[in-house]
């Protein structure tokens, strides 16, 4: 095993990591997407206000 083969491998397993971590953070931000979504739906006689950046409406 030489200095170079082991430092490739540490690279490798960095830009792995960080894909994993990158591929997770995807993810969560899609399921969050779909789940506001989901939960944005007002049902029949609900009454309840909707949050807007300009306010209450």
């Amino acid at each position: 095993m030489s200095f170079a083969f082991i430092s490739w491998l540490i690279f490798g397993l960095a830009v792995l990591l960080w894909v994993v971590i990158l591929v997770v953070f995807v993810i969560v931000k899609i399921r969050n997407a779909v789940q506001r979504k989901k939960y944005s739906v007002k049902q029949d006689g609900d009454v309840s206000t909707e949050y807007e950046s300009r306010g209450l409406h």
